[in-house]
């Protein structure tokens, strides 16, 4: 079952469907709130930009904007929630610079997440070992970065890092499987237990705040609407001791938080 459980496709599949029951558990349907899903990969999406050099004709823009905001009696898009996790190279930032553009021909936000080679990093767990992250991103392979950030349409997008515990390892008393005794080991890689990207989360204090003031303003900051709570846990034994496992992958600092809110990252 580790094999299974831990094999990188598989997981990709679950933290998907479990990010989405996470946000899907957390709104209040009865509220005016919808979420529709469309399914399409990144390097179908670049396929589709590439074939369409007129963004306008692009399915993903006939799909957000056409098919809505663009017609009477369409229903216009609140939020684009994007599963992805995105790097520095170039396919990548093309894509972003197209979804900003749809963001915000649509007026919508598109939300989605950097992964952790963004930052030339095998895993979050390496943050705390960036010494300058401003002069990290002031490098020659961020220049594709800095020029999205000059974009005009760039203020329409709303980038995370990290992910979040989207299920506590298995485990016969802490998280039982009903049809068998099971007992997860995780133990071996950090990458084992099951991460979700951080716009699910994100995106369950819009519809939190939208439900509350009929308005996405209240987001921000533990008084504010910012504050996830219930996140799985992970308790495990280190030297004898009980520990538990924060579930926002690293524990971030309030000078890190400001470092990364300023280089242009949702924390």
């Amino acid at each position: 079952m580790d094999e299974v459980l831990h094999n990188e496709e598989f997981q990709k599949l679950e933290s998907t469907w479990r990010g989405l029951r996470f946000l899907v558990e957390r709104t209040d349907f009865n509220e005016n709130i919808k979420i529709d899903l469309f399914d399409i990969r990144k390097e179908e999406a670049l396929e589709d930009f590439e074939n369409n050099p007129d963004i306008t004709q692009s399915v993903v823009y006939k799909n957000i904007y056409s098919s809505e905001y663009g017609q009477f009696g369409g229903e216009p898009v609140g939020a684009i929630i994007g599963d992805y996790q995105l790097g520095s190279a170039s396919p990548d930032m093309t894509f972003l610079n197209k979804m900003a553009s749809i963001a915000a021909m649509s007026h919508s936000p598109f939300l989605t997440s950097f992964g952790p080679k963004f930052f030339g990093l095998d895993d979050y767990s390496e943050l705390a070992n960036i010494q300058d992250l401003q002069g990290l991103l002031e490098g020659p392979q961020y220049t594709r970065w800095r020029t999205f950030r000059e974009n005009e349409d760039s203020k329409y997008t709303g980038l995370l890092v990290t992910r979040f515990l989207a299920r506590s390892p298995y485990d016969p008393e802490e998280n039982p499987i009903k049809s068998f005794n099971y007992k997860e080991n995780v133990h071996a890689s950090h990458n084992h237990l099951l991460w979700a990207n951080s716009s699910y989360t994100f995106c369950t204090r819009l519809t939190e705040s939208f439900a509350k003031y009929r308005w996405c303003g209240n987001i921000i900051g533990p008084k504010s609407g910012g504050t996830v709570k219930d996140l799985p846990t992970y308790l495990y034994e280190n030297f004898g001791t009980i520990q538990s496992k924060i579930p926002t992958e690293v524990l971030i600092t309030d000078r890190r938080e400001y470092e990364l809110a300023e280089a242009g990252f949702i924390t």
